[in-house]
């Protein structure tokens, strides 16, 4: 379980580092030039959506391994495993 909560961890740095590079590249084509920058503005504004909600769904997957590591180290008689 703890391996699996390593890469749900792994995706989420992941899933956050697209997110920021997806606002820079907002940020970035509404100050060009391109008459094409409002194209470019919603497909990287759909990106981000769609990576908020692989954020949301990560950090849920992770809170639910977390639960489940504490319980199983609560049952073997341990406290938190962190």
């Amino acid at each position: 379980m703890e391996r699996e909560l390593e890469a749900i961890e792994g995706k989420l740095r992941g899933a956050e580092y697209s997110y920021k590079d997806c606002l820079r590249e907002i940020e970035k084509e509404k100050r060009t030039k391109d008459p094409d920058w409002r194209c470019a503005v919603e497909m990287y504004e759909s990106q981000r959506t769609h990576i908020m909600s692989e954020i949301r769904y990560l950090k849920q997957k992770k809170e639910k391994v977390e639960r489940e590591i504490d319980d199983l180290n609560r049952e073997l008689g341990g406290g938190s495993w962190w």
